[in-house]
């Protein structure tokens, strides 16, 4: 028997597991981060709505692409780990940064020219997230995706 027919033949309750053991990876690792750069717990409502929006951006994005890419042929595909990682990374930057503006708006705009250009902010500023801490939630969620792959496949080779 080959090792490929023994992957087609994996538990069917695997995937399910990885999905949601990648979600809460990517959300712990998310708060670890969200924290740290933001300097602990923030005051106002719009910074709390940023962290907040990372982490669920981060737990959403991560088991949902996890989920869409890594499960290939019955068996778990790093390369498409990799690509899971790196577009749960730029999800969660989306995310908290519609959060944060749909809270500023709110909050603090009363005019429809103000909405806009608070949206026009929001927009530059989520460029500036992805590319300057991109450059560690990037790097987390990919190396979140990857082990739990390779956890994944672990399971596999030790079921058999």
């Amino acid at each position: 028997m080959t090792f490929r027919s023994e992957i087609s033949s994996a538990p069917a309750n695997l995937t399910s597991k990885g999905t949601i053991v990648a979600a809460v990876l990517a959300a712990a690792s998310a708060t670890i981060i969200a924290f740290s750069l933001a300097g602990g717990i923030s005051r106002d409502a719009a910074g709390l709505g940023l962290s907040a929006g990372g982490i669920v951006g981060a737990a959403i994005g991560m088991g949902l692409f996890w989920r869409l890419l890594v499960p290939r042929n019955g068996g778990y595909s790093i390369v498409y780990s990799v690509l899971a990682g790196l577009l749960a990374a730029i999800a969660a930057h989306v995310l908290a940064w519609l959060v944060f503006f749909i809270v500023a708006s709110f909050a603090a705009a009363t005019s429809l020219p103000d909405i806009a250009k608070a949206f026009g902010l929001t927009i530059s500023m989520l460029g500036t997230s992805v590319i300057l801490a991109g450059m560690i939630t990037i790097p987390v969620c990919i190396a979140v995706a990857l082990a739990v792959t390779l956890w994944c496949r672990w399971q596999l080779v030790r079921t058999f």
